[in-house]
This record gives structure tokens, sequence and C-alpha cells, in this order.
């Protein structure tokens, strides 16, 4: 599983990724990134990248439909993990929102608690995992 960064939304090959990603803002911090498996596009993911050790902010992770079921938002938040670590970031935090009408956010909140991921605030409005083991930064990303 890789993170391809790609930089507007019409990059995507997939339409449904496309039609994702047009959907996301892009502030500064925002990268939109193409989760890459055997050469397919499985999933759309943004991530806010604030300067370490402050958290790294997952602002949408998308696993394309026909991809579902099969694991593959498991191995792209562990990408995710990873390269936070990379990165030296300590926590990773997130809004768990659906991003379409097949989940709801108790089931949202639910699949993160079980990967690790406590919830923050009223109504688990927020959730948080905390990171152990950083390593030396990747250059350019």
């Amino acid at each position: 599983m890789d993170l391809r960064d790609v930089t507007l939304p019409k990059k995507f090959r997939s339409v449904e990724l496309q039609g994702i990603a047009s959907r996301c803002g892009r502030a500064g911090p925002t990268v939109h990134f193409a989760a890459v498996e055997n050469d397919f596009e499985v999933a759309f993911v943004a991530l806010d990248f604030f300067p370490p050790p402050q958290h790294l902010f997952l602002y949408w992770l998308y696993v394309c439909v026909d991809y579902r079921g099969q694991g593959i938002g498991s191995r792209v938040l562990q990408v995710i993990e990873d390269l936070a670590r990379q990165q030296n970031y300590s926590v990773i935090y997130l809004r768990p929102h659906p991003l379409d009408q097949l989940w709801s956010k108790e089931l949202l909140v639910e699949w993160y608690r079980k990967r690790g991921y406590e919830c923050v605030g009223k109504d688990c409005d927020g959730m948080e995992k905390r990171l152990v083991g950083g390593r030396t930064p990747i250059a350019g990303i």
C-alpha cells in the first residue's frame, strides 16, 4: 500500500475518487493522496500536516465502495500512522464524519476505536491516537 500525492481531483484515475476529492477542501497544510494497492487507486486520503510536534490531522479517509470489507481502510490507516511516526508526530487527530450514506457516525467511531483511537470531546466529536516510536522525518513530505 502506497500513498501518492495528488494535486488536483482530475488527476485521480478513479472517477469515484475524483468526485470525493472535489468535495474536500484544500487549505495550506492539507495534502490529498490516492491510496494505491496493486496499481489500483483504492482510497482517498486528506491529511493536514501541522508542524511537529503538533498533531497530524486525518481530514478524510474514504475507501472506494468496490474495495470495502477487504481490510483496505485498516491498511491505509496503518500507512498514515507509519507516516506520522516518520514525521515525528506523536498524535493523530480526526473528526469522525461519514462521507456517504453507507456509514453512520456511530459505525465510524466504533471502527476507529477498534484501531486504538479514543474519543475526545462531547459526543465523540473528535478522536485521537497517541503514537510511539517517532523516527527521522522523510524529506519532501
